[in-house]
């Protein structure tokens, strides 16, 4: 007859597989499971600030270009208005007969 010690079962170290892999886990008590549920949530809490982080960046660089793009827009009308100003100027110019304007 066979017989087993449950105290021996016990003290086996736990096995995982991973990819087809067996890695021996170390056996953890409630000191190590509270240890590793804080860790887990220190990590969870750096990625979703860094999820946040990432929204933040994108948020602003998405505001930067709109910003950039009304810029452009004003420099394009405002060198459209210096030129009506500028030929609107010579005309008034010319009607007055001060033609040394008009070069």
């Amino acid at each position: 007859m066979f017989s087993v010690d449950t105290a021996s079962v016990l003290s086996l170290p736990l096995y995982s597989v991973c990819d087809g892999a067996m890695f021996v886990m170390p056996s953890c008590d409630g000191a190590c499971q509270n240890n590793k549920f804080r860790q887990t949530q220190k990590l969870e809490e750096m990625k979703s600030q860094m999820n946040w982080d990432q929204q933040a960046l994108q948020a602003w660089l998405e505001e930067s270009a709109r910003k950039d793009e009304d810029a452009m827009i004003i420099e394009k009308y405002s060198r459209q208005d210096e030129l009506k100003i500028k030929v609107r100027t010579q005309h008034e110019d010319v009607d007055h007969g001060n033609t040394s304007a008009v070069q």
